[in-house]
């Protein structure tokens, strides 16, 4: 079975003001480089507005303790990657 396309996160585009998670996509982008030399790949972040939170192994568990912690309040999942996969949307109408 062939991969899935993906973009290396070098090529990733920050969010725009006014896009959903906007700010905590680009702390994620900012601290990527680092959290991947770090040896975080694989594991999720959660991130609140400019700030990672914490890093957990699966995406469950970064959800659950997002809400523990954090309430109703809205927060960014982020699996930490080198490689993003490239999603593909096909519009049935």
């Amino acid at each position: 079975m062939p991969n899935p396309e993906t973009i290396h996160h070098t090529d990733l585009e920050p969010a725009r003001p006014g896009e959903v998670f906007h700010r905590e996509w680009n702390a994620y982008l900012k601290e990527l480089p680092r959290l991947l030399a770090e040896g975080r790949a694989g594991q999720f972040v959660l991130v609140l507005d400019d700030e990672i939170i914490d890093f957990y192994p699966t995406f469950g568990e970064a959800v659950t303790a997002g809400r523990q912690r954090l309430g109703l309040r809205r927060f960014l999942v982020q699996q930490v990657r080198e490689r993003e996969p490239v999603l593909r949307l096909k519009w049935v109408g």
